[in-house]
Parts: structure tokens; sequence; C-alpha cells
């Protein structure tokens, strides 16, 4: 419980900063447009538009493939497809797969800002509970909410499900940080594993690699590492 509560503070003081950090720049924006002026640089009809619109962003909320390896775990495979429907509005398919676990959800996407959404789907996840001897379809509702901004990225999971008597819940998050424009650090935590900080180096434009050493496993957890490489397009 601890851990879900840090990184649901983390994602809102992240979205705070970035909410206040938006707003300065309005304000700072509409406190020179009030200024006087007698330097003349151009028409209006030669002013470049500053307009920002869902489109010039699109690559930030892009079509992503994600495999990862845990040391002491299994590897798994995810992919997250959206289609837009409005600079508003777009629905997602998310498809994960592993040795002991297969899920797809699929379900609405709301941009809150061009650079912040939240999702909610619905689906089924076939894994084998606590309380089970084989693999069973149990009914899936998921959640997530996604930043990324120049400098932060951040984005929370959350899903539960249904018939699942001993362990219905799951979640992940991170948070990290540019530092350079290939390099960010931050804080990476999944129930059942653990947490530790997290390591993200982009690649190219469309591909990256992040690690993030377990320092702190969760109980039962073998884990001690987690390396993931994207692919977007």
């Amino acid at each position: 419980m601890k851990n879900i509560i840090v990184v649901v503070l983390t994602a809102m003081l992240l979205s705070v900063s970035f909410i206040a950090s938006a707003q300065t720049q309005v304000a700072s924006t509409e406190a020179s447009d009030d200024a006087p002026s007698s330097i003349v640089v151009a028409s209006s009809d030669d002013t470049p538009q500053l307009d920002i619109k869902k489109d010039e962003v699109e690559e930030v909320f892009s079509n992503e493939v994600e495999v990862r390896y845990y040391r002491n775990g299994d590897p798994s495979i995810k992919g997250y497809f959206e289609k837009s429907l409005t600079d508003d509005w777009a629905l997602y398919l998310s498809a994960y797969k592993s040795r002991g676990w297969e899920e797809i959800t699929a379900g609405p996407v709301y941009y809150i800002t061009p650079e912040m959404s939240v999702g909610i789907g619905v689906g089924s996840s076939r894994y084998m509970a606590d309380h089970e001897i084989k693999k069973s379809y149990h009914a899936t509702v998921s959640a997530f909410w996604f930043l990324k901004s120049e400098n932060w990225e951040a984005e929370i999971l959350a899903e539960r499900y249904r018939n699942d008597k001993t362990n219905p819940t799951y979640f992940e998050g991170y948070a990290q940080r540019k530092v350079t424009d290939n390099l960010s650090v931050g804080f990476y935590a999944q129930k059942d594993i653990g947490w530790g900080p997290r390591i993200h180096y982009s690649i190219s434009k469309n591909v990256s690699i992040w690690v993030s050493p377990i320092v702190n496993r969760f109980e039962g957890s073998d884990v001690t590492a987690i390396v993931g490489i994207s692919v977007s397009f």
C-alpha cells in the first residue's frame, strides 16, 4: 500500500508542477502582449502561428512495442496501439504476453493536454491465480495516466481482475526527468517485484532502452533487475 501511495503522489506532484509551469508561461505571454513596444518585426500575416495541435505531438503518444527481461524472472512483450478520433479523444488497444500471463484490454483515451492523457479499458486476462490449479480467464479493468513533457515523463498503470480471490489488483509506475538529450533518470515500481531507480536512454528517435535495478524487493520476489527495450512507430 505504501508503494502505491508513493507512485500516486509522484504523479500528482508532476501534474501540479507541469500545469503550474504551463500557467506561468501563459501568464508571461499575456504580459508580454500587453507591454508597449516600438519595434515592429513583421506584419500579422507574416507572424508564424504557435498554436499547439495534437498532430504536432503525435509521436509522443505513438504506437509502441516493448520487450522486458527480468533477472530471475520471465521475459515479457507488450504492444500498445492507439487511434486518434479527435484532438482530445482516442481509442487504444493493449496486448501483453509472458510465460504465465496473457492479457488484452481496449478502451477510450482522453487528452487533458497534448502532453498528458488518461485512459480506461476493459478486457480479459488469462493466468493461474493462487487459489487455482490451472490457468483461467479473468475479466479485467485497466486504467492509466501518462505524461510526457519537454523534460518529464511519467506513467501509472492500475488493473483489477475479477474472480481472483487472493491477488485481484496490479500496479506499476515510473517517473523520470531528462538530464541530456538522450538520457533520463528517475524511479520505477511494480507490484510483486519491487522498486528502484530507472535509467532510460534513447538510442534513436524510435528506439530506447531502460534499466531498473530493484533495490527494494517486495515479499516473495526474486527479481533483481529489469531491462526494457521499446520501439515506437
